[in-house]
């Protein structure tokens, strides 16, 4: 889900967003959609990322906890 522009938080506000992830092992990232503003504000900061981890790639033995970087 990729949110809609029409889902706003005015200033000193909030908005709380919930959903569920399903998808494979990977490195997402949520950003705002506000329009024609989006590369402003991610490049101002306004964005983030979540990893989303599952039995397949803890398989793999790859780094993990202190040890996975971004």
């Amino acid at each position: 889900m990729d949110g809609h522009p029409d889902q706003l938080a005015n200033a000193g506000g909030t908005f709380r967003y919930q959903f569920t992830v399903n998808q494979r092992a990977g490195l997402s990232w949520y950003h705002p959609h506000p329009h024609e503003m989006t590369g402003k504000q991610v490049f101002q900061g306004l964005a983030g990322l979540f990893i989303i981890n599952d039995a397949e790639e803890a398989a793999l033995n790859l780094p993990s906890g202190q040890f996975e970087l971004p």
